[in-house]
């Protein structure tokens, strides 16, 4: 999620309603006002974000890949599309009796 106060693009993940520790390390690519584009690729080894067509960095799994269930972006952004394709997360369903997290989009 982008935070413009902190000016870092804030990555984490829940599990049983407990928050990780958050990243945000790394440059701040994103003006406030201006449309952006985040491109979220899931390897083995974590997921590979780029913004605006160019590497940013790499959020590492916190739990196997395949169990995870939903994406979540909070702050102060307009989001006008979200795009769902293929790749290691393709076809996977929601975890029976995983808890909904507030604004997060299943996959």
């Amino acid at each position: 999620s982008p935070d413009f106060n902190r000016s870092c693009i804030i990555r984490n993940n829940i599990m049983g309603m407990n928050w990780g520790p958050e990243e945000c390390q790394g440059h701040f690519p994103l003006l406030r006002g201006q449309p952006f584009d985040i491109m979220i690729l899931c390897e083995h080894h974590g997921f590979k974000i780029a913004v605006n067509g160019q590497h940013y960095t790499v959020f590492e799994h916190r739990v196997p890949h395949n169990r995870v269930s939903h994406f979540a972006v909070d702050g102060d952004i307009t989001i006008r599309s979200i795009e769902y394709g293929g790749g290691l997360l393709g076809g996977t369903m929601p975890m029976p009796g995983a808890m909904p997290i507030p604004g997060a989009v299943p996959m």
